[in-house]
């Protein structure tokens, strides 16, 4: 099945457009090795790395994979349309806010918030915000809703990512001084180990949304 969803994504993307097939090419290569490779945060990084890199080109590829792909395809979509802040994107955002799988919808409402203030009293953010039976994506639509800064966090994480060093990623070892790194907050607020080394205690935690 996945393979009939790629070769859909890949001939839906194909455009006449000379110019920018090789960055098309690139998103569709970008999402069939995230989806060969079982969604692995790894591949998940390369490809938002790959695609903020492509930029409007890939916004197509995107829009198609947001509809289509697997929901873990449909969720990496939504997040990288959300980086690259393309208005041409809001349909499909809306659309995906019914999507029956839950990290789906959260990751659209956040997407939409990002392009701009959202009305709390206009449906259909009104029912995620009070009647999604889903915890993640009622907090995630009260976060889309509140926040002011969209377009700018966006524009902060899109270059944070245009300028990652892939080499760098999963270079820790055990016993050994963590590497220096930095975190971009949803506000645009960076935050580097280097700031804190020998000062304080530095405690990461992740938390995943699980599909």
């Amino acid at each position: 099945m996945k393979n009939i969803v790629l070769v859909t994504l890949l001939a839906a993307g194909q455009a006449p457009d000379a110019s920018s097939a090789p960055d098309r090419s690139a998103a569709l290569e970008a999402l069939a090795r995230f989806e060969a490779r079982d969604h692995d945060w790894k591949a998940r990084m390369e490809a938002m790395v790959g695609l903020a890199r492509r930029g409007e080109s890939a916004v197509p590829v995107l829009i198609e994979a947001a509809r289509k792909g697997s929901p873990e395809v449909r969720v990496l979509a939504i997040q990288a349309l959300e980086v690259l802040g393309d208005p041409h994107a809001r349909a499909t955002l809306l659309e995906a806010l019914s999507d029956e799988t839950p990290t789906v919808r959260a990751a659209a409402v956040r997407a939409l918030g990002a392009l701009g203030p959202i009305d709390p009293a206009a449906e259909p953010f009104r029912h995620l915000l009070e009647k999604d039976p889903e915890r993640t994506v009622r907090h995630a639509a009260a976060w889309a809703l509140e926040r002011d800064d969209g377009s700018s966090a966006a524009a902060a994480m899109r270059e944070a990512l245009r300028s990652y060093e892939l080499s760098r990623m999963d270079s820790a070892r055990l016993h050994e001084p963590a590497p220096d790194f930095s975190l971009l907050e949803p506000s645009g607020k960076v935050h580097r180990l280097a700031d804190l080394r020998g000062k304080k205690a530095v405690v990461l935690e992740f938390y995943n949304e699980p599909l």
